[in-house]
Parts: structure tokens; sequence; C-alpha cells
């Protein structure tokens, strides 16, 4: 194996721990620090410091689409980056920052946010939809969010699995569609969700793995 080493430190200018790493598409690796957020290209550090007058703290969440736009989770609120612009959503969004979770970017540059107890937000571009429990979701706290190759999003969480149902290409509403685990009641919690290159789902849980076929 080879050998571990420290390259960057508070010493070489990051200021504090890291909280959030995340490797876009292109190979562009960002860090969550202390204070900013930093991007490497495989030679220097280049930071994002600012978000319009604010100093930008705290980041402990990651989240990139295929196509380049990439989130960040902040003790200020939410950030929606790319070269060209950025945009931060926040309380007066109706964001239950102070539980911030998981987040998933997914293809049509939506986002879908996890929180700690208080169910899940998606973003479609233009403001913000809030799902609990009593629309289907399985759980009040999202655990992790997986995409099959054919487009279909599964939620896991701390009452088992669901599909999500977007309701435009059906004709119909949206609604999140529950999954019947086999597993003995009453921790239904999923905790781990990834896709393989056949286009399976997998899912980890305290009691084993599920798989789901796409």
């Amino acid at each position: 194996g080879g050998q571990a080493r420290v390259i960057f430190s508070e010493r070489h200018g990051l200021p504090g721990p890291v909280g959030a790493i995340r490797r876009q598409a292109d190979g562009t690796l960002w860090f969550g620090p202390e204070y900013g957020a930093c991007r490497y290209n495989g030679r220097s550090l280049t930071w994002l410091t600012k978000v319009g007058e604010s100093k930008l703290q705290g980041v402990e969440a990651l989240s990139s689409s295929p196509d380049g736009l990439l989130w960040l989770g902040s003790r200020q609120g939410l950030i929606r980056y790319d070269p060209n612009s950025i945009s931060a959503y926040d309380s007066k969004d109706g964001l239950p920052i102070q539980v911030l979770g998981r987040m998933y970017a997914v293809r049509d540059q939506s986002l879908w946010l996890g929180t700690l107890g208080e169910g899940a937000f998606h973003f479609e571009g233009q403001s913000w939809t809030h799902y609990t429990t009593a629309d289907g979701l399985p759980g009040s706290t999202p655990h992790a969010f997986g995409l099959t190759l054919g487009g279909e999003l599964w939620i896991a969480g701390s009452d088992g699995l669901a599909k999500w149902n977007p309701g435009y290409k059906t004709g119909g509403e949206r609604s999140f569609t529950r999954l019947e685990l086999k597993t003995p009641a009453p921790d239904q919690s999923v905790d781990l969700v990834a896709t393989a290159q056949t286009g399976q789902v997998w899912f980890g849980h305290r009691h084993g793995l599920i798989r789901v076929d796409d």
C-alpha cells in the first residue's frame, strides 16, 4: 500500500478541520473547512470565501450534479454555485437550516435535501417543496438518496425505502411508493445507497443488504 501524508493543513492556509469533501464529474475536488470552501484542481487551491456580503462559514455538506452545479450546506444556509453565479437560500425560503442533513443533486438540476427530523425538501429551480411522512416519505430523517441508471430516485430513511414518482412521467400526482422490507420489525432503518453499473441499486440495512433491480 501507499504511504499516507498530509498535503494541506492550517500552515498551508487551510482554516480548521474539513467537514465535507466532494468530487465533481470533471475530477475537481471541493473541500468544506471551518471557514469558506476551496476547490482543488490537482495543482492548487482556489477559495470561495463570500456569498454576497456575507462570509462563508462552516460548510458541512457538499453535493454536485453531473453538469457541474455545486451545492454547499453551511451554517448560514444553502448555497448554489456555478462558475457564473451564486445563489443563497435560508430560513426566509422556508428551509430548516438548523437541521440540515443529506443533500443529493440529480440530473435535472434539482436538489433533494434531507433534514434531521423535518422530512425532505425538493428544489426545482424556483421554489422548495416540503415532504413528510404524511406524503409517504420513509421516515422523518432521510439517510441517503440514490438514482438508478434509468433515472428513478430512491430515498432511504429511518423507516425504510421509497421510490419517488415525479408525476410528469405518468401524468399523475407526485407521490412516494414505499417498498415493504422483509426484515425484523420494528427496525426498518436503511442507511446507505449505491448504484451498480448493471443498474441494480443496493441499500445498506442494519440486518444486511437489500438489492432493487432497475
